[in-house]
């Protein structure tokens, strides 16, 4: 017991320590908080704030340097952006409690790239889903299930199932359904040639799909239709008020 006395001393003065150091931030002076930013675009300009511009230390890892960009269209509409690759920006509006930024909505027709991948797209039902990859692959979202023609090599236990079957109720929430890439197909993820596993993720929200969370290193080009021009998800903004309603708040780095 003796020996063990140093290592439970000094297991206790971390504990004691990491009380203070929360006690300090608690009661920091607000001087050393920033409290409100106020920000002023005219038509056509955009801001980029990230950890230094919102006052955080350099130890607040979970905010990017360039986190979150504001900007006012040529119309003077507020939108907001995602353009960090490695971390979140959660939204809430005063019609949906789940949302996220860098979301790509999907419509029939479209293409997706993701590195030397191409995957389109195609849309049946407002229910169901359907993605073809270069090799003619398929694999389907319908009635609550991905289907694809070989057999799973695993299975999964999640809550997409059951959460799908009573979204009607909660169509507020954002849902994933399965992921894009790795070696083995699983019921909640399709194998893709050349891509890691989760390399991206597909969601349902709000009565449509969307692609996001695309990882890092992975090189996502995004086409509409029969379009040759590419989008990235970077570029994808939400308006101050849209569609999806008035934004009330932003969370960073979740």
């Amino acid at each position: 017991m003796k020996r063990n006395l140093p290592a439970v001393a000094s297991f206790l003065v971390l504990i004691l320590l990491s009380g203070l150091f929360f006690k300090l931030v608690e009661e920091a002076p607000n001087v050393w908080l920033t409290q409100q930013i106020k920000i002023t675009l005219a038509p056509g300009q955009s801001v980029d704030l990230g950890r230094e511009s919102l006052g955080l230390p350099k130890y607040a890892q979970l905010i990017e340097p360039q986190h979150l960009r504001i900007t006012r269209d040529n119309q003077g509409q507020w939108q907001f952006s995602n353009i960090s690759i490695a971390r979140q920006v959660y939204v809430k509006t005063d019609q949906q409690t789940s949302n996220f930024l860098r979301r790509w909505k999907l419509n029939d027709g479209d293409r997706i790239q993701l590195n030397d991948q191409d995957i389109y797209v195609k849309i049946t039902t407002v229910n169901s889903l359907s993605l073809i990859d270069g090799q003619n692959n398929k694999a389907s979202w319908t009635n609550g299930y991905l289907n694809i023609p070989d057999k799973f090599q695993c299975y999964h236990f999640d809550t997409s199932w059951w959460r799908w079957k009573i979204q009607n109720f909660s169509t507020n929430k954002e849902l994933r359904l399965f992921s894009l890439g790795g070696q083995v197909s699983c019921s909640d993820s399709w194998r893709l040639q050349g891509l890691a596993p989760k390399s991206a993720i597909i969601y349902w929200r709000g009565g449509h799909f969307w692609l996001g969370k695309v990882a890092t290193g992975v090189n996502e080009k995004l086409f509409r239709n029969d379009s040759s021009t590419c989008q990235q998800l970077r570029d994808q903004y939400m308006p101050l008020a849209g569609p999806e309603g008035q934004i009330e708040s932003l969370v960073l780095g979740r």
